[in-house]
């Protein structure tokens, strides 16, 4: 992200939708990661992968006072944000969260990083993110 923008402000203005979709979906070695770093156990397991258990209004609950009390062990999901991979028809297709506001300050040496992150995802994986978007109503 440009290095002049205060993505936190940004995000706290659109209220960080993102942090209250219902959760990214997590590989063991995410969750195992944040687990390591001595944060509260707040998965749920659904089927090879986890989810961020939330609130009630649907807040990650690693959210506290507008800031992501894991940031610097955040999911990939998390990390690529407004960036996301899908499948469609075999193949991967990336695409940039246009609701977000912090999508028109990404420059493409942002944009083609998180595809580099995105493209390490196993397909497994992306289904299981796109059946959990589903649920979610994203």
């Amino acid at each position: 992200m440009k290095q002049e923008t205060n993505f936190q402000e940004i995000c706290k203005k659109c209220g960080e939708y993102c942090c209250r979709i219902g959760g990214p979906i997590l590989t063991k070695k995410e969750k195992d990661k944040i687990l390591k770093e001595g944060y509260k156990n707040n998965f749920k397991k659904r089927g090879d992968f986890y989810v961020i258990k939330t609130r009630k209004d649907g807040s990650c609950l690693y959210l506290k006072n507008h800031l992501c009390i894991i940031y610097k062990k955040r999911p990939i999901l998390c990390r690529t944000w407004p960036v996301v991979v899908i499948t469609e028809k075999g193949k991967r297709k990336y695409l940039i969260g246009e609701n977000c506001p912090l999508a028109k300050h990404l420059t493409k040496k942002d944009i083609n990083k998180a595809k580099r992150e995105l493209g390490g995802l196993s397909e497994k994986h992306i289904n299981a993110m796109d059946k959990w978007a589903d649920k979610c109503g994203y």
